[in-house]
């Protein structure tokens, strides 16, 4: 558990980015494991993350609570294209946060959107504050429309190759992103983290079918990431071998799957027997799955 450190206060560090607490999406499980190292040195956290079930009038007005003792604003999850595009260059809602606040020592952007990227840097350098980029993707170009595309090509130029050379320091997830960024900031590589002396690490019995091979895959796939039409297509090349086996896939349900990769669909159908789909489980559910697997795959 997150525990908030009273004694040996050093002042505020404030985490922003697309991460919903406490376990919704990877980058709530990769800034509460920062955060953990960051409050253990000494420093107040504060999360500034989106929240799906909130209203959209949370859009840019965020709801204050609490996680496990430490402050957390979260802002609506944007649905529509409108919101998005307000979404991605919007900083005043942040920023009065900030302001709020009289003793922040660093502001951690996590992947955040190139343009309130700037505008928070600029605030940031007239306050005396501290600029931490957490870096775990350098996205590419994806199958959306010519607009978004461009969009986000820009909006990828901008955070990788200009504004993260600017800041004060830099978090690597990988070994490529740190020999990219360590001749032009301050840069530590930080690999996915877990806390081992939480309960949810621990290998516990799961009924599992123990007479065939357990393949499991977990996460959020998409057309263009983590390639489960290449684990279906490698899975049916193996059919009339005598290789048992059973493919449970964690994430996404027959019906996403066959819409995401119309072009396997026929090998699914003659392989289906042996995949399992049960759509989007909670993360203590998925871990069960994925600590009694005899292989995880993930691309």
């Amino acid at each position: 558990m997150i525990r908030g450190v009273d004694s040996m206060d050093k002042g505020t560090i404030v985490y922003i980015g697309g991460f919903e607490l406490p376990d919704k999406n990877a980058a709530a499980h990769r800034v509460i494991s920062n955060s953990k190292i960051l409050n253990n040195l000494g420093y107040k956290i504060v999360f500034i993350g989106v929240n799906k079930d909130l209203p959209k009038s949370n859009l840019f007005s965020p709801k204050k609570g609490n996680f496990n003792n430490y402050e957390l604003w979260e802002f609506s999850y944007p649905k529509t294209k409108s919101q998005w595009i307000r979404y991605l260059v919007e900083s005043k809602s942040k920023i009065e946060i900030l302001d709020s606040y009289s003793n922040i020592k660093a502001v951690v952007l996590y992947n955040y959107q190139s343009i309130p990227f700037s505008k928070i840097l600029k605030y940031c350098k007239t306050k005396n504050i501290k600029v931490i980029a957490d870096c775990t993707e350098w996205y590419g170009i994806t199958s959306g429309g010519i607009i978004r595309n461009v969009f986000k090509y820009f909006d990828t130029y901008g955070r990788m190759k200009v504004l993260h050379k600017k800041v004060d320091g830099l978090i690597a997830i990988s070994t490529y992103l740190q020999k990219y960024y360590e001749n032009k900031t301050e840069t530590i590589l930080i690999p996915p983290l877990v806390d081992k002396s939480e309960i949810k690490w621990v290998k516990e019995d799961f009924p599992i079918t123990q007479d065939k091979i357990n393949l499991v895959y977990a996460g959020s796939p998409a057309a263009n990431k983590d390639k489960i039409d290449y684990v279906i297509s490698a899975l049916y090349n193996l059919r009339g071998n005598a290789y048992e086996y059973s493919f449970t896939v964690i994430g996404l349900d027959e019906k996403t799957f066959i819409n995401t990769y119309p072009e396997v669909e026929s090998k699914y159908k003659k392989i289906k027997k042996n995949i399992n789909f049960l759509g989007r489980l909670s993360h203590q559910e998925s871990l069960k799955y994925v600590k009694n697997a005899d292989y995880t795959i993930f691309i």
